[in-house]
């Protein structure tokens, strides 16, 4: 009984992200303290964290501007980032959150880095694709709702990784002064 229960929850949550895919909310964009996610997320995820042998290292930059973003849309997309992370370091390891000003665009950028297996080469150009994963149990709708719900949010997310080196999710947002 236990299995078809499990397999139900599966389907369940299969379902439910091909309409978030399918169908997306729209955005409802207020001022907002990016810092303020990332810390709302910690709290929802510190416990799983602790339980994966994972140490969490925060570099806050506390006096960016404002960004103007749905918070519970981005939460989700950094919800989604730190779980692919503790998938990524099964044996432990470290992830490490930043929020900082990028020089170039002057827009507010979020890193999520870990330090787990990576991702090949061949793959990174298609992680962002609908239907694509290198995970048993994985939709392959993660990260192509990510990208979605930050272009709602008039945000960009870019990836870098080194097989057996970790990946960096480097996220940028509008600033409310642009």
């Amino acid at each position: 009984m236990l299995d078809i229960q499990k397999e139900v929850k599966k389907i369940e949550r299969i379902i439910s992200e091909i309409l978030e895919f399918s169908k997306p909310r729209p955005a409802h964009l207020v001022e907002s303290n990016i810092n303020e996610v990332v810390l709302s997320v910690h709290e929802l995820t510190r416990v799983q964290l602790r339980k994966e042998d994972l140490r969490v290292h925060f570099n806050l930059n506390d006096s960016l501007p404002a960004v103007l973003i749905d918070p519970a849309q981005v939460s989700q997309v950094v919800i989604n980032l730190v779980i692919n992370a503790m998938q990524a370091m099964p044996e432990g390891g470290d992830l490490s959150i930043t929020t900082q000003l990028d020089p170039s665009t002057r827009r507010v950028e979020l890193l999520v880095n870990d330090t787990g297996v990576g991702i090949p080469p061949d793959n990174l150009s298609k992680i962002f694709d609908p239907f694509f994963t290198n995970k048993p149990e994985g939709t392959g709708l993660g990260l192509a709702i990510a990208r979605q719900i930050l272009e709602k949010n008039q945000a960009a997310i870019h990836v870098s990784s080194r097989k057996g080196k970790g990946t960096v999710f480097r996220i940028l947002f509008k600033t409310v002064e642009e």
